[in-house]
This record gives C-alpha cells, sequence and structure tokens, in this order.
C-alpha cells in the first residue's frame, strides 16, 4: 500500500536520507519521504489533509458496523443533517452491486488477521468466483453497463446471501465453465 509517491529520479537520494537517519520511526520515515515528494504531490497531500480531517469525524462511526446495511443507514444519518461528503459517499454506494459490497465488507472483515499473501489470494478467488458464480451476474451487469452499453444504469441482483458470501469468499474457486 503506497503511502508516498517519489519520482524515480529522487528515490536513490530519499534512500540514503532515510539510511543517514540514527533512529527509524513512522514520523521520522514520513518526515523524510516528504521532502522527496514533488511539489504537486505535496500540494495534493495539503488538499487532502483537510477533507480527511472533516471525514476522520463521521467515518468510523458509519463504515465501524458489521453490515452493508447498517453502514449505509449510518452514513444516511449524517448525509441527512446536511454533511456533503456523506451524501455523496451515500449516493455512491446506492449506485453499487449490493453483492459486490456485501462481498467486499466480508473480504475485508477476513483479510483484517490474514498475511497479504492470503489476502491477495483470497482476492484471487473472490474474482474467479464472481466471474463463475450463478448466484449472481452482478459483475457481468457491471461491465455490461460500464463498458459495453456505457448506459450507466446497472440494473443489479438482489442481495445473496450470507451463505454464498462465504462461498463465494472461500478457500477455492467455484467450478464452473467460462
Amino acid at each position: 500500500i503506497a503511502t508516498h509517491y517519489i519520482e524515480s529520479a529522487k528515490l536513490e537520494g530519499a534512500i540514503q536520507a532515510l539510511m543517514s537517519k540514527p533512529e527509524l520511526n513512522e514520523q521520522v520515515v514520513d518526515q523524510v519521504l516528504q521532502q522527496f515528494e514533488s511539489p504537486e504531490i505535496q500540494k495534493i497531500r495539503a488538499d487532502r489533509s483537510h477533507v480527511h480531517l472533516e471525514q476522520m469525524q463521521w467515518i468510523p462511526q458509519c463504515f465501524g458496523a458489521n453490515s452493508v446495511n447498517e453502514i449505509m443507514a449510518n452514513v444516511k444519518q449524517f448525509a441527512d443533517r446536511g454533511d456533503a461528503a456523506a451524501k455523496h459517499v451515500l449516493t455512491k454506494m446506492q449506485g453499487n452491486s449490493p453483492t459486490s459490497m456485501k462481498i467486499a465488507l466480508h473480504s475485508l472483515n477476513q483479510g483484517a488477521s490474514k498475511s497479504l499473501k492470503e489476502c491477495l489470494d483470497m482476492e484471487y478467488i473472490i474474482a474467479m468466483n464472481m466471474c463463475a458464480s450463478k448466484e449472481s451476474s452482478d459483475f457481468y451487469e457491471g461491465v455490461r453497463a460500464a463498458l459495453i452499453d456505457k448506459d450507466k444504469s446497472p440494473k443489479w441482483m438482489p442481495v445473496i446471501s450470507d451463505k454464498a458470501v462465504e462461498q463465494m469468499a472461500g478457500v477455492a474457486p467455484i467450478t464452473s465453465s467460462l
């Protein structure tokens, strides 16, 4: 996961600067790497930090819930209070596949205790199962709406059961002829 962007030409300098520090901790690394970021990236970082602090107030309250329905209800409460960012997030969530959001939440919860390799394996299995699933054709509907017909009006299937979500995020791909 990337936290900083440094141009290739400045990478060696950043490495040398890090190696010259007698002690490295998160704060020191952050300070050193920021010195090697381009002015454009520093401007983006500055602009985003303001929005980030504002949103931090409602994000944990909303996204700490255990289900997609709870998360959306929480976001809706902030949107109904006039929070522009929450309104934007709610609109985006309402346009997403309910099944995909449920699978994403399940994989995030499962991935919290997994290694990077285990998470990448799980993501691969989910991708394969989304393509092979007889429970949901939302992947193909999303491709149709975004890339083929370009009507941006997907017709999502009803959300699948918790058991089907667990199967799609399971240990092995669903066998099917693609």
